[in-house]
């Protein structure tokens, strides 16, 4: 590692660590006695995803063996090599195989971003044109159009959410990349080799170093929130339109192989039903998934948290009527589907009429040809009578009141009840089945026929048996000599 640096480019791939380049990377970017995260991740065509880490204390010396031997093994193809942009609190943090999280980063050095589609000078137009300073360290990712920015400045912040709001803010003046936001972000360090583009990773310019955030010009910017809960607080929870898959997950536990699946079904279903997020985490998440089904409580909230994300819409609508009688529930539903009444099925298609069912038994339906006025007043045409619905209605008990509710039909007892009103038509459709009748003729004719030509052969051979023993037998011919 004597190579100088601008021999850098040249560099053919696997080639050792230039350490001269990361640790100018490093200086720039850390205070001494900072906790720097070293991650080697494996590029996922190589093999399932696997991550190294390892931790030093800034400033980084050259004489390290251990720390060379680590990035001169992984800086070989199907590994990338990275860095924490931000120190980390110690060198045990909480994610897995040590690498940190969010959690793990209290102190904020730099503002950076990273252009994926903008090359060097293109990166220097979008800074220069969002009025901000030029950076103090501008580096070309390995990639034709990648290039990361920092900005350091002496006061470091210590506020994470004052950090990203900063982060965001920087990102939208200079459009780049949106995701570099989270305060555990690693940044590709420099003096390794990008292996996908087969290019290095190397510092193009070095500016000044600024006192303390204010002096970049720039105001924290709120986040816009990826999703905007569909709950309205002036609207109850539509209890009467939960499915029943949410249902069952309310009432049953359920089985190891399908926990996140119910969970994740009910939580959509609470969200299109207007519960709000709080209440779903409670009820879903915590007290079935996590007490009740041995979730972890994390992955409980985040999957509810995740299904809230998205727009849903009830999977089905339940039409609930309070109940008097039930003639006069069914009739007056009948009337606003515009269904035939219940048991109504008359013999003769062709001139039947829809009618409707008065509120005493003992009034008999009429049904002597006349107009019939509908609910709303508009006369029946004959085209609009529907004999067979998609619905069926059940009378359901809730709170002690009798209510009933329309429930759609399977596609088979549809199809049973066209047919039985419409005379039998339309016809199912039967499965082609083959006729062995064909076969069965000659299999059956085979035996027989080739028994009686068995027989019939038996009886000549007999024959010509008798007719050689009924001969008398020749005497043997001697020659005397």
């Amino acid at each position: 590692m004597t190579k100088k640096e601008n021999d850098f480019i040249n560099t053919p791939p696997n080639n050792p660590i230039f350490f001269s380049s990361a640790e100018q990377h490093i200086r720039k970017i850390f205070d001494d006695g900072d906790w720097i995260e070293f991650r080697a991740l494996r590029d996922k065509s190589t093999a399932s995803g696997k991550v190294h880490t390892l931790y030093r204390q800034a400033p980084i010396k050259e004489n390290d063996s251990s720390l060379n031997e680590w990035l001169t093994a992984h800086n070989a193809k199907g590994w990338s090599l990275y860095i924490g942009a931000n120190p980390r609190k110690s060198n045990r943090c909480s994610g897995s195989c040590n690498a940190a999280t969010d959690g793990d980063v209290e102190k904020f050095n730099t503002l950076f971003v990273d252009f994926d589609d903008a090359d060097p000078e293109e990166a220097l137009v979008r800074i220069e044109s969002a009025s901000l300073p030029e950076p103090t360290l501008l580096v070309a990712s390995g990639r034709a159009t990648g290039t990361h920015a920092y900005w350091r400045f002496n006061e470091p912040i210590t506020d994470p959410v004052l950090w990203r709001s900063l982060q965001i803010a920087m990102i939208r003046s200079v459009k780049s990349d949106k995701a570099i936001k989270n305060p555990s972000r690693i940044m590709r360090l420099c003096g390794t080799e990008n292996h996908k583009r087969g290019a290095p990773c190397r510092i193009l310019k070095i500016g000044e170093t600024f006192t303390k955030w204010e002096d970049l010009k720039i105001k924290p910017a709120e986040e816009v929130q990826s999703f905007q809960s569909q709950h309205d607080p002036d609207r109850e929870p539509c209890t009467e339109n939960l499915n029943t898959v949410t249902l069952s997950y309310l009432q049953e536990e359920t089985e190891d192989g399908e926990r996140n699946n119910k969970l994740v079904a009910a939580a959509f279903d609470y969200n299109a039903n207007n519960y709000p997020i709080e209440q779903a985490i409670q009820e879903l998440a915590i007290a079935r998934g996590v007490n009740r089904d041995g979730l972890s409580e994390s992955e409980a909230v985040r999957t509810v948290r995740n299904a809230y994300k998205k727009k849903a819409t009830p999977s089905f609508t339940r039409t609930v009527v309070e109940e008097t009688t039930t003639a006069d529930l069914i009739s007056d539903l009948n009337e606003t589907k515009g269904m035939a009444p219940e048991g109504f099925s008359p013999e003769n298609v062709a001139t039947a009429i829809a009618v409707k069912i008065t509120d005493s038994d003992n009034n008999p339906p009429v049904n002597d040809k006349k107009e019939v006025t509908r609910a709303d007043n508009r006369p029946v045409d004959p085209r609009d009578r529907v004999l067979v619905s998609n619905v069926s209605t059940k009378v359901v008990m809730e709170n002690g009141r009798r209510k009933i509710v329309t429930l759609y039909k399977p596609v088979d007892e549809i199809a049973s009840e066209m047919s039985e009103a419409l005379g039998g038509y339309p016809k199912r459709q039967k499965k082609r089945r083959w006729n062995y009748g064909l076969f069965l003729i000659p299999m059956t004719y085979l035996p027989c026929y080739m028994t009686e030509r068995l027989f019939v052969g038996f009886v000549e051979n007999v024959k010509q048996c008798r007719g050689i023993l009924s001969q008398p037998l020749r005497k043997q011919s001697s020659f005397v000599g």
